[in-house]
């Protein structure tokens, strides 16, 4: 048996019948929204499957101890932080993931989230529907300078997409990036002065114990005042309280997230300042980035299966 909890692919007409088609002799689950609600609900809905595609779902050790028919399990999507890949390991689970595969959205959406904020689009809109005709237009990305942390498969995109706005792109990781930044013309640098240097700073980086809250009120204290916030990576890298603190007194300009620590909650404090701009995780949620992710882990699972 197949188990497939990742909601967007259970969702999806075509991708179900895709699975189908891939494995027509093998029966499929789809999970509901009431067979993912707890971790309990979830491991009683895998617990006689022998495949698994998982999306946002936590297979930690306590949660693999109770499916002992576990044997392949294939991420949908490109977060890795829910998987104890050590625990799948000692079961003898195998676990396959495509890095990337969704990258392409993640940046575009970025970008427009930039704009979006720098410009005042939403707010725009917003102050519109409400009756008020309010002539603010905000500020060009054009010829700013943008820091990337974390320029992987999404970071590196973006910053390609920058280039086309004129922008100064200085880039952060913890990989040496000297050969792309020149071939971009861009700059590497370190994470304190990428936060006091630029205009925009975009996060890009995996959730780790390392980049969990990282961003916080220490870092937020080195951006410029006039400075600008994005996250489309994961909600733990930055610590929302923190976050709503300097916004409220007005230490940077503006933030836009598209995800946050404990989804689907928002803080208020954040929600009703209208510095931020925030969307309920979609940047990899285009209906291309759905196939492509749904395919991916349809052939995952047949290499894994067959191997």
């Amino acid at each position: 048996m197949i188990a497939v909890s990742a909601r967007s692919f259970c969702g999806n007409r075509i991708l179900c019948e895709d699975i189908k088609r891939a494995f027509p002799t093998t029966e499929i689950r789809f999970a509901e929204p009431k067979d993912v609600a707890s971790a309990e609900a979830f491991i009683g809905f895998v617990s006689l499957a022998e495949s698994l595609i998982v999306g946002k779902e936590v297979l930690s050790r306590e949660v693999l101890s109770k499916l002992p028919r576990l044997k392949f399990v294939s991420k949908y999507g490109v977060g890795i932080d829910n998987i104890d890949f050590d625990a799948c390991r000692e079961a003898g689970v195998d676990v396959t993931y495509q890095p990337g595969v969704n990258a392409s959205s993640v940046a575009e959406f970025t970008i427009g989230l930039i704009i979006s904020l720098m410009r005042r689009i939403e707010l725009g809109s917003h102050y519109l529907r409400s009756g008020q005709w309010v002539k603010n237009g905000g500020l060009d990305l054009n010829g700013k300078t943008v820091g990337v942390i974390g320029c992987g498969n999404v970071g590196t995109k973006v910053c390609y997409l920058l280039k086309a706005f004129n922008c100064k792109v200085l880039i952060c990781d913890i990989v040496d990036k000297s050969g792309f930044a020149a071939e971009l013309g861009a700059s590497q640098v370190e994470l304190n002065q990428c936060l006091r240097s630029a205009d925009i700073v975009s996060l890009h980086v995996p959730l780790t114990p390392d980049t969990q809250h990282m961003i916080n009120r220490d870092s937020l204290s080195l951006m410029k005042s006039t400075g600008f916030l994005i996250n489309t990576c994961r909600g733990k890298v930055v610590n929302e309280d923190d976050l709503a603190s300097v916004l409220s007194q007005g230490k940077i300009k503006g933030c836009a997230m598209d995800v946050f620590n404990n989804e689907p909650f928002v803080p208020a404090a954040l929600l009703k300042s209208e510095r931020f701009l925030g969307t309920p995780h979609i940047a990899g949620n285009s209906v291309e980035a759905v196939l492509a992710m749904g395919r991916a882990s349809i052939t995952g699972l047949q290499r894994i299966v067959g191997s």
